[in-house]
C-alpha cells in the first residue's frame, strides 16, 4: 500500500515458512508482530518485524488481496520478489525485503531497470509505480532492490485472474470500484526501462503527522470492517489569503517577476493567480502552508462543504486560473476535473496532479454520452460532500455576504444550508465584459444579477443521478430553494475568435456538424437544428452562435464587444 513500509531500518531476511493461520489476528499473535504505527495506508493495516510482512487487509472490495497473492506466486521464481508464505480471510504474509529506495546509484538503477525487464517478461504490470509526494514500492535492503505491493497489478493486460491461496482457490475479479488520478496515471504510464524516469523518493516522514498532499482519503470511510478508525483522512489547513509579506516573499523568490512588476502587491498577485500557479510557484513565505496534513482521527459522519467538478477540453489558459483559484479557496482534493482534452491541456493537467491533490478522469467520450459519466462520478463522490457543483471551466464559484455588490474572495466557506432539498439554485451570477485578446478573467467589469434558473446544485445525501443535467441547469428543478450568497462569475465573453472556437468544439463533439464540412454545409445542417426562442437540442445556444457567425461574422463581432469599450 502507499507507503506502508516508509522509515524503518530493514534487512533481507532467510526467513522460515511458517504455519499459516486464517486470520490476521491468529497470524499476529502466532508471530509476535508488531503493528507498525500511523500506517498512511487507506485499505489495510501492516504488522511486521525483521522477517514478515503481514498486510491485514480491511476491504474486500476490488480484491485486493487475491490479486497480490496471485501475481506474488507467478513472480516467485525472480530473487527480487519477496516471498510469499500464506494467504488467509483477511491477510497476506510475505517477507520482509527493506526500507524504501531512497537514494540512486548506477548500481540501484541498474537493479530497477532488470526488474523491470523481468517483470514486462513475465507479462506483469505493476500498474502502481508512479506516486504523488515521490513514494516508491522499490525497497533496498544490503544492496539488494526488491519491488512490493502489488495488489493492483495486473497480467497480460488482465486484473482478472485465481490461483491456490492457503485455505483454498482466490479468485480477482477485473474491475476496480477505487479511482483516483494517481492510479488512473500509473495504469497508463509506461514501465518497460522507466527506471531513470522515475524520481527519487523523499524519505523520513514525520511518524506523527505525515506532511503529505494527495495520498488520504478526504472523508469518512463507511464500511462494516473493523479497524476504520485507523484509516487517515486528508485535513486542509484553513485557507488563509496571501499577506502583503507573502506577496513580497513571492516577489524575492521569482526575481523576474519582481523585475517585470516591482514589489506592488495587487500586481504581484494577478501573476500568481494569471500565471505563478500554472508554473508551479507558491504565493506564501511558509514552504508548508497551503499544504495538506494526513491526520488520523477516529471516524465520524462529517462531510466536507462541497465538492466542486469542472468539465474541461483544450482550455488550458483558462482552465490553470480555474484551478489556481478554486483550489488555493476551497482545497485542491475537493476539485474533480473531467477532461476531454486531446492537445497539450491534456499532459499539463497529470503535471498538476503531481503537486496538487485533484482528482482527474480523461475521456473522450462525445457530448452526447458525457453526461452519464460526469453523474456516475457525482454518485462515486456523494458520500464525502454536504453538495456538489458542477460547473464549466469558464465558471468560478463565489461567495457573497449580504448586502455585497461584489464576491468575498477572502472566505473559504459558502455558508450552504444542510440538506434541505434534493438541489439549490445559485443566488447570483456576474456576467463579466468581453475583452479583445487574452484569457476572459482578464475582464475586470462585471454585472451583478439574480442567477435565476442559471444553475442548480447537488445535495451530496440525496444525491439521484437523475437529477443530473450536463449544464446543471435549474429549469427541471424551479421550486429548488435559493443558496443565498453563491455565485457564479461567467468569464462566457472571451474574445470573439475564442467564443466561435469553443462553440464549434462543442458542436462537433454533439455530431451536429464534422469538422471537415464546408461553411454552406455547415449553414444547412445547423439551420436545421434552429428553432429560436425554443431550445429543441442539447447546446442549442452554441449552435445559434455558430450560425450566426458563418452567416454574418462582421455584425456578430461588432454586437460581441458592443457593451462597453474592450480591454486592450
Amino acid at each position: 500500500m502507499r507507503g506502508c513500509l516508509a522509515g524503518a531500518v530493514l534487512v533481507v531476511s532467510a526467513a522460515a515458512a511458517p504455519a499459516c493461520r486464517r486470520t490476521a489476528a491468529e497470524m499476529v499473535a502466532a508471530l509476535d508482530l508488531r503493528r507498525l504505527s500511523h500506517s498512511p495506508c487507506a485499505s489495510a493495516v501492516i504488522h511486521a518485524d525483521e522477517r514478515y510482512v503481514l498486510k491485514h487487509v480491511l476491504t474486500r472490495r476490488d480484491s485486493l488481496l487475491e490479486r497480490e497473492t496471485c501475481v506474488l506466486q507467478k513472480l516467485q521464481r525472480f530473487d527480487w520478489a519477496p516471498r510469499w508464505f500464506c494467504t488467509g480471510d483477511d491477510y497476506i504474509l510475505t517477507e520482509w525485503r527493506g526500507k524504501e529506495m531512497c537514494e540512486r546509484t548506477e548500481s540501484y538503477d541498474a537493479q530497477v531497470r532488470r526488474i523491470l525487464d523481468e517483470l514486462h517478461a513475465a507479462g506483469v504490470r505493476h500498474n502502481d509505480l508512479r506516486k504523488r509526494e515521490r513514494r516508491t514500492d522499490f525497497l533496498l535492503a544490503a544492496g539488494r532492490v526488491s519491488l512490493v505491493d502489488f495488489a493492483y497489478a495486473s497480467v497480460r493486460g488482465s486484473l482478472e485472474m485465481s490461483c491456490n491461496g492457503s485455505f483454498g482457490l482466490l479468485k480477482a475479479g477485473g474491475n476496480l470500484t477505487r479511482s483516483s488520478s494517481e492510479l488512473e496515471w500509473g495504469m497508463a504510464a509506461p514501465e518497460r526501462g522507466a527506471a531513470a524516469d522515475l524520481p527519487l523518493p523523499r524519505c523520513g516522514a514525520s511518524k506523527q503527522v505525515a506532511r503529505v498532499r494527495g495520498l488520504c482519503r478526504p472523508a469518512c470511510i463507511h464500511e462494516p470492517y473493523a479497524g476504520f478508525e485507523h484509516l487517515p483522512r486528508c485535513e486542509p489547513t484553513p485557507y488563509v489569503p496571501p499577506t502583503a509579506g507573502d506577496w513580497q516573499c513571492y516577489a524575492e523568490r521569482n526575481p523576474d517577476v519582481a523585475a517585470a512588476l516591482g514589489r506592488k502587491v495587487g500586481a504581484l498577485a494577478r501573476h500568481f493567480y494569471r500565471h505563478g500557479f500554472a508554473e508551479g510557484r507558491s504565493p506564501y513565505c511558509e514552504a508548508d502552508k497551503g499544504r495538506y496534513t494526513c491526520a488520523f482521527p477516529h471516524c465520524d459522519e462529517a462531510r466536507a462543504e462541497v465538492a466542486l467538478v469542472v468539465m474541461t477540453k483544450d482550455d488550458w489558459p483558462l482552465a490553470s486560473r480555474w484551478l489556481a483559484w478554486h483550489g488555493h479557496v476551497y482545497g485542491f482534493e475537493h476539485l474533480y476535473v473531467f477532461d476531454g482534452s486531446t492537445g497539450a491541456q491534456k499532459d499539463r493537467l497529470r503535471d498538476v496532479t503531481t503537486n496538487y491533490p485533484i482528482h482527474l478522469r480523461h475521456s473522450l467520450v462525445d457530448l452526447n454520452h458525457i453526461a452519464n459519466d460526469l453523474a456516475r462520478w457525482i454518485d462515486e463522490i456523494k458520500a464525502r460532500y454536504e453538495w456538489i457543483i458542477k460547473v464549466d471551466t469558464d465558471e468560478f464559484v463565489a461567495h457573497v455576504a449580504q448586502g455585497a455588490r461584489a464576491p468575498d474572495v477572502a472566505t473559504s466557506r459558502l455558508g450552504l444550508p444542510p440538506a434541505v432539498s434534493d438541489t439549490l439554485r445559485t443566488a447570483w451570477a456576474f456576467d463579466v465584459d468581453a475583452i479583445q485578446r487574452g484569457p476572459p478573467t482578464d475582464g475586470e467589469r462585471a454585472k451583478m444579477s439574480r442567477a435565476g434558473m442559471h444553475k442548480q446544485i447537488y445535495s451530496g445525501a440525496r444525491y439521484r443521478r437523475q437529477f443530473f443535467n450536463l449544464g446543471s441547469h435549474a429549469w427541471h428543478k424551479r421550486s429548488a430553494p435559493e443558496a443565498e450568497g453563491l455565485a457564479i462569475v461567467h468569464y462566457h465573453k472571451r474574445t470573439y475568435e475564442e467564443m466561435i472556437r469553443v462553440a464549434r468544439d462543442v458542436i462537433v463533439s454533439h455530431g451536429y456538424i464534422e469538422a471537415s464540412d464546408g461553411r454552406d454545409v455547415m449553414i444547412e445542417k445547423l439551420a436545421r437544428l434552429d428553432q429560436r426562442p425554443k431550445c429543441q437540442v442539447p447546446s442549442c445556444h452554441k449552435n445559434w452562435v455558430v450560425l450566426d457567425d458563418l452567416r454574418n461574422r462582421t455584425a456578430m463581432r461588432r454586437g460581441h464587444y458592443a457593451r462597453g469599450p474592450p480591454k486592450t
